[in-house]
């Protein structure tokens, strides 16, 4: 068997460690990373070795050559431009005759290669993929298979909604040559993003080999560092490895255990370890101590200081020093606070970013600013608006001069909607557009791209790995102007209007009550005036209780409490009665199937399958998305029912002008849904089991957003994680109300249950 090595990786959340050093030529206790895997492959007989390279090529080739030198045959691939983790492959087919084995360059593992090339050879499927269990999923592709080992899905970096196993792709696969044809050639190729769905839509077999071997992938710093200590402990209690060429002065106290790299200076009365790596070219000053610390070379520690837990390189000096004082003269990157504040609270979820007020500091602006400058050019235009809250207008104002500073060119809405937000990014094709609202103490931004959607996700993690790699914080060469831009209303409300049936809506007369935000009232009202409607606004302050009293004392068409972002809200029927969540649904897929004809009506996955039903009924086809907003918009559009308040409100309008029935009438004639909603607490560090097992488990399930699973009577269940909250939603659909009952209590005691497991 043949093995491919990937090496040419940036490695830019170690930056800047790998600034003049590629990712696996970083030193792991006087080696390369990249040196380990090569032996690995040598020890099960792999010696026909191809490395992939992009970054830095010349400094691998230059240290492992033909690799005579380590008992293998290696040669190499230099990438022009990145290909992903895949792409190269696609130019390896004359290498690549029989199965192979491909590993990345930059992980350490202890991995029985024979025992996975066996497991492959025996499943006869196209590719093998090394599975392993961890606590924190959130930087690797998480993998779900059937209780057979078939692997379904594989969502890369998920977050902590999409954490749907605790099994994830160490990147170690086990390939059949024809797989690379589903690789396209001269293309950046992703394995979890390309390959493996390509592979699965052409309903290949992918089978998921599950160990427990040392594992460690070295792309973080705490995960380099810990690298350095496992292969410490890995070796007898008393590890001391001393190189040549160490000068160790009188009473130094070495506490096992270390590493101590060449030409190494240790002065008198030094205290060396616990857990120390000394890199070459060091020098230990009269009474210091190291401990728990890793120097990586060319570093000069004065006397009497003290390192304790910290990572130091020399960055772009000839040498580094440190003073007495802890201040030293090159970058210090021990920086475990800011990797374990985007470990454990990632800063974007479905293109929203909401944290606690107290968190959006002006450095962490700064940072988010300069992430932004990595993904757009000098000089993007960008629009900005706020709902009309105090907080929020000052939040805006933060944001909007951390963004002139990377030279955007602002254009300041004021307060508008977000949807309204959305028209102007997409009419004046501007690079992007920001919201900003407040509440409850938590800001929430929201990201929307030139054609009115959520930020992607793919771009969400290029900013958080562009956030967390900046060393220094900076302005661009420019600032940015910032200009108060003015909303087109009329564009706003015609594309509105005119999406719809105006005669019909004219000839009722309708007259309706609604309470939004007071900056939304010139919208409204123009809106109402195109379509002959009255309108009665209040303060959305009112309760529940007062609009449904004012609804049946006004005999109200129906009334809306729209939310402060304009993109949210609540119905009442023209009895007064608050609607439920399902049953605003079912008024949307009226709508869509009896008046506006649409062939394909986007669900979200939760909603009942009475629908499917109703839209089958009615020749149309139903898309099940998933319950995101981001999912939603991309199914249809940025503007519509789901996601902007007013354009529900002429939807709704349109369909009681056009049926000539109010809405108790409407839902009056659908079938009855029985159907149940109960969350149940599950802690992070042991969701991605619970729903493993209980993925394993079905029979007939859907991935759409969570695990839907389906029974044999025609019922469901749909298990969905939460993106802010360590719960379980669950959701229970049946036939009855006793079934939903008895499903979902069935469901509420598996989780318990593998909680405890």
């Amino acid at each position: 068997m043949k093995g491919v090595i990937l090496a040419g990786g940036k490695g830019t959340r170690l930056y800047p460690l790998t600034k003049h050093v590629p990712k696996p030529m970083l030193s792991l206790l006087g080696k390369p990373v990249l040196e380990y895997t090569i032996n690995l492959l040598k020890e099960y007989g792999v010696t026909d070795i191809m490395i992939t390279l992009e970054y830095l090529p010349e400094t691998v080739m230059t240290y492992f050559g033909n690799g005579e030198k380590w008992g293998v045959s290696i040669q190499y691939f230099i990438e022009e431009e990145p290909l992903g983790t895949a792409g190269s492959l696609s130019h390896l087919a004359h290498f690549l005759t029989e199965p192979f084995i491909v590993m990345s360059g930059d992980s350490i593992t202890d991995l029985n290669l024979t025992e996975v090339m066996d497991f492959h050879r025996n499943h006869h499927g196209i590719m093998t993929m090394v599975t392993k269990e961890v606590e924190n999923p959130f930087h690797y592709g998480v993998v779900i298979c059937d209780g057979e080992g078939h692997v379904e899905k594989v969502i890369e970096k998920p977050k902590r909604h999409e954490v749907m196993s605790d099994r994830i792709n160490t990147g170690i696969y086990i390939l059949e040559p024809r797989a690379l044809s589903y690789i396209q050639e001269g293309h950046k190729v992703d394995f979890s993003l390309d390959v493996i769905p390509t592979l699965l839509a052409a309903s290949e077999s992918i089978f998921a080999y599950y160990t427990n071997p040392y594992w460690v992938d070295i792309g973080q710093v705490s995960h380099y560092k810990k690298a350095h200590w496992d292969a410490m402990r890995r070796q007898q209690s008393d590890y001391v490895m001393i190189e040549d060429n160490v000068t160790i002065g009188e009473e130094v106290i070495l506490i096992p255990p270390i590493y101590i790299a060449a030409h190494t200076e240790i002065q008198e009365r030094a205290v060396v370890g616990p857990y120390a790596v000394v890199g070459p070219n060091c020098r230990i000053g009269t009474d210091s101590t190291v401990q728990y610390s890793i120097l990586l070379g060319q570093n000069d520690v004065q006397k009497e200081s003290h390192l304790h837990s910290v990572m130091i390189h020399c960055g772009d000096h000839a040498r580094s020093t440190i003073k007495k004082s802890g201040e030293d003269g090159s970058p210090f990157t021990s920086s475990d606070d800011r990797q374990t504040l985007s470990r454990g609270e990632p800063l974007f979820s479905k293109g929203q970013m909401i944290k606690p007020l107290f968190q959006i500091t002006s450095e962490f602006l700064m940072r988010l600013g300069q992430a932004f400058a990595s993904l757009y050019t000098d000089g993007a235009t960008m629009y900005i608006a706020c709902d009309g809250d105090r907080d929020s207008f000052h939040m805006k104002e933060l944001v909007a001069h951390s963004l002139q500073l990377q030279g955007y060119e602002i254009k300041d809405l004021h307060s508008l909607s977000v949807p309204c937000l959305q028209h102007m990014v997409m009419t004046t094709q501007a690079t992007f557009g920001l919201h900003v609202s407040t509440s409850q103490h938590e800001v929430k931004i929201e990201y929307y791209q030139g054609n009115g959607e959520l930020l992607e996700s793919s771009l969400e993690w290029q900013l958080e790995q562009a956030f967390w790699a900046n060393e220094r914080l900076y302005s661009s060469n420019r600032v940015g102007y910032k200009e108060q831009a003015l909303f087109d209303r009329e564009g706003y409300v015609d594309s509105l209007v005119y999406s719809f049936h105006i005669p019909k809506i004219l000839s009722v007369n309708a007259f309706i009550v609604v309470s939004c935000p007071s900056y939304m009232r010139d919208v409204l009202l123009q809106i109402c005036r195109d379509l002959r409607v009255e309108c009665i606004h209040v303060a959305p302050s009112i309760n529940d209780k007062e609009m449904s009293d004012m609804i049946a004392k006004q005999k109200a068409f129906l009334g809306i409490n729209i939310s402060s972002n304009g993109d949210e809200f609540v119905l009442f029927d023209e009895t007064g009665r608050k609607l439920t969540e399902m049953e605003m649904l079912s008024l949307y897929v009226l709508s869509e199937c009896m008046v506006k004809n649409n062939e394909e009506i986007p669900l979200p996955v939760h909603a009942p399958s009475t629908f499917d039903q109703v839209i089958k009924h009615f020749r149309c086809t139903s898309l099940r998305t998933k319950k995101e907003k981001r999912d939603i918009i991309r199914a249809r559009a940025p503007i519509q029912f789901q996601t902007d308040a007013l354009y529900a409100l002429c939807q709704l309008l349109e369909l009681i002008a056009v049926k000539n029935s109010f809405l108790s009438e409407l839902l009056a004639d659908l079938p009855v849904v029985h159907m149940l909603q109960e969350h149940i607490e599950c802690p992070w560090e042991v969701q991605g089991k619970v729903l493993r097992k209980l993925s394993e488990e079905a029979f007939d399930k859907e991935l759409i957003d969570g695990i839907k699973i389906f029974h044999d009577d025609g019922s469901w269940t749909l298990i969905l994680p939460d993106s802010y909250a360590p719960i379980l939603t669950i959701y229970s659909q049946a036939t009855n109300q006793q079934i939903a009952e008895q499903s979902l209590s069935y469901f509420i005691e598996k989780i318990k249950e593998y909680q405890r497991v």
